[in-house]
């Protein structure tokens, strides 16, 4: 997703590689789902895909189907920085499918941060809006003062 913004200079091409790739991840989940593994990856016990967590990342990844499909006009008022929203949306689901599948507390971890890194981008994306501008400050200081 972050290289289709240096490729294709169409925001309706970018949005569509985004619900193909949204689709095929859908559509190799629910395979997977039923029985079909298409590749195995040892990752030494730390991820387990197990029944329910195949079922969390098919509700995950529909409802940013859904998301990506209702909210296109919308989105496109992002500017310049289109693919890189998108990736940043596609961050935030790899971290969703690391929660969700995690057997270790290193991966949780990780999966957590994966998820509020791209969050923190998000909420200060609109420069010109003081509400964005306020929460993003709010968040960072909130990461950044947390104990432990």
């Amino acid at each position: 997703m972050m290289f289709s913004g240096i490729l294709l200079k169409s925001k309706a091409a970018v949005r569509t590689i985004a619900i193909a790739g949204l689709v095929l991840l859908l559509l190799v989940n629910v395979m997977e789902m039923y029985g079909t593994v298409f590749f195995k990856i040892d990752t030494k016990g730390m991820i387990d895909f197990d029944r329910f967590a195949l079922l969390f990342n098919t509700i995950a990844f529909l409802s940013t189907l859904l998301y990506l499909l209702l909210s296109a006009k919308d989105m496109e008022k992002v500017g310049v920085n289109y693919a890189e929203y998108l990736a940043l949306i596609f961050f935030i689901l790899c971290g969703i499918t690391m929660v969700s599948s995690f057997q270790s507390l290193l991966i949780l971890f990780l999966g957590i941060e994966i998820i509020s890194i791209p969050l923190y981008i998000l909420t200060g994306s609109d420069k010109r809006n003081l509400r964005s501008n306020e929460a993003s400050l709010k968040y960072f200081l909130l990461e950044l003062f947390q104990p432990g």
